[in-house]
């Protein structure tokens, strides 16, 4: 794939809590039952991945969520080898996240 979309921790501030994006966290599921993104699902195993690549609209916007960023671009490429039209690796992940959000809280 020649170029992944992304989004950033900023831009996704910006969007989160819309319907307009659907997100897809594949971090483990302990590390997901300790926090993760508002309104994410947890897919943290392929059986997992491969029910949402076939019963899911392949028109809507995704967002997938690693730790750091890495392991999300070969869900994203998946997806988009899939057909879906419009996915998004999270830049730095939930990692990103969560320092963004330790920082506010300082």
């Amino acid at each position: 794939m020649d170029k992944i979309k992304k989004i950033t921790t900023l831009e996704l501030e910006s969007v989160i809590g819309e319907n307009k994006y659907k997100i897809i966290d594949i971090r483990d599921s302990n590390s997901y039952e300790v926090s993760h993104l508002p309104g994410a699902k947890n897919m943290a195993d392929q059986a997992q991945l491969e029910k949402f690549i076939a019963s899911e609209d392949k028109s809507q916007s995704i967002i997938v969520c690693c730790y750091h960023g890495f392991s999300s671009l070969g869900v994203v490429e998946r997806l988009v080898d899939e057909g879906f039209k419009d996915v998004y690796n999270f830049e730095g992940g939930f990692n990103a996240w969560e320092l963004k959000n330790k920082e506010r809280k300082k």
